[in-house]
């Protein structure tokens, strides 16, 4: 089986790359055509280009990512002869949801996916971003430089040892927007443990049937196997640390 995943996460990694490169040169040749219209006096074209479309070009490259990693997960089972079936039981869902996941017409769920990451012995940053860490000594993550996986527009992961190689856990910071009066999100749950300490905002958590509050400051350290959801609460988002062991 780890033949089968060596080769597999190489194929990840180099479809990545060429994915990166892609995107690059289109970059740069939409920047030098726009550059070339602006007009002394006039704001630059650029720029108000960019505002105005800023919206959908976050909105396609969260849907982007949700299908990279759909293509992923399709290309997993396809290596190791893994049944569509199998995985959605892994994940506690419906072959007709986990089928939509391959196809990036459904959220994966970072729980999802660490479920499938410790079931079949890969790294869950191949699964989440197509890069393979390569740090075992030390990983140094930047304030707001960490390797971001776009799930919706109300929740946001950013890895903090996206490139440590063989870590025990799996360290995120984590925003979450607010949802209108009386809606939460599903719940989940994902073998192991978790830390969460609240870094700005009101952090509401259910765990259970347990309803919980936590300001900036505070934290808590639960069973992940129990089913849990969170939510902001007031009019302005959260941001928390959250580790999954």
């Amino acid at each position: 089986m780890n033949s089968k995943l060596d080769k597999w996460t190489t194929i990840v990694r180099q479809l990545d790359t060429l994915r990166h490169c892609i995107k690059s040169s289109s970059k740069y040749n939409e920047s030098s055509t726009i550059g070339r219209k602006e007009r002394k006096g006039k704001p630059p074209h650029r720029i108000s280009k960019t505002f105005s479309n800023f919206g959908r070009y976050k909105s396609y490259i969260m849907e982007e990512s949700i299908q990279q990693i759909g293509q992923r997960l399709r290309g997993l089972r396809d290596v190791l002869g893994i049944s569509a079936e199998e995985v959605a039981e892994l994940c506690g869902i419906t072959l007709e949801h986990y089928l939509k996941i391959e196809d990036g017409e459904a959220d994966p769920g970072v729980y999802r996916l660490s479920k499938i990451a410790k079931r079949y012995g890969i790294d869950l940053n191949v699964l989440l971003f197509g890069e393979e860490p390569r740090m075992s000594s030390y990983f140094v993550t930047r304030k707001g430089q960490g390797l971001s996986v776009n799930r919706r527009k109300d929740y946001g992961y950013q890895s903090l040892a996206s490139g440590f190689r063989g870590r025990k856990m799996d360290p995120y910071m984590v925003k979450v927007d607010p949802m209108p009066d009386g809606e939460n999100h599903n719940k989940n749950s994902h073998e192991g443990q978790e830390f969460d300490m609240v870094v700005s905002g009101q952090l509401e958590i259910t765990i259970g049937e347990r309803v919980l509050t936590l300001n900036p400051g505070d934290s808590i350290y639960f069973d992940s196997n129990s089913q849990h959801c969170m939510r902001a609460l007031g009019n302005e988002s959260c941001q928390f640390l959250c580790v999954i062991i």
